[in-house]
């Protein structure tokens, strides 16, 4: 094992040790940083399908709000994070498909007959889909 040098007594200690301390402005690696965060990913991605599921109960046809809540909500379930169910795909694949998902929303809510209100609702939860997944897809 290395050695690493105590910034406060100016000694050498054990690597692990609890009296060792990081140095200042040494930047965290972008994949701990990704793998660190992304968990609030998956909890916003929750919360939008968990909520796009609540507003089937609304709707008048509610074959499309749905489709579009178990996506967003599987989409959420498989990607390998803390949150995660099922654990099968990467954040880049998680970024995909979320990606894929808003662009499907859309499609849905132009071509499955819906009351407005539910269209409106699919393509505002399309357009939060898509930042999200544009924006954060890979964590923060």
């Amino acid at each position: 094992m290395g050695r690493a040098i105590n910034l406060f007594i100016g000694q050498s200690v054990p690597r692990g040790s609890p009296f060792m301390v990081r140095k200042k402005n040494t930047p965290t690696p972008a994949s701990a940083r990704t793998r660190r965060n992304l968990w609030v990913v998956q909890l916003i991605e929750y919360i939008l399908g968990l909520g796009t599921a609540a507003a089937t109960v609304n709707a008048a046809q509610p074959l499309g709000v749905a489709l579009v809540a178990i996506m967003i909500v599987s989409n959420a379930a498989v990607l390998t994070a803390p949150l995660s169910a099922f654990r099968l795909t990467n954040s880049r694949a998680h970024q995909l498909l979320g990606i894929a998902i808003a662009l499907v929303s859309v499609v849905i809510a132009v071509t499955i007959p819906m009351d407005v209100s539910s269209q409106l609702i699919v393509i505002a939860v399309a357009v939060a889909q898509g930042f999200l997944s544009v924006r954060f897809g890979n964590g923060f």
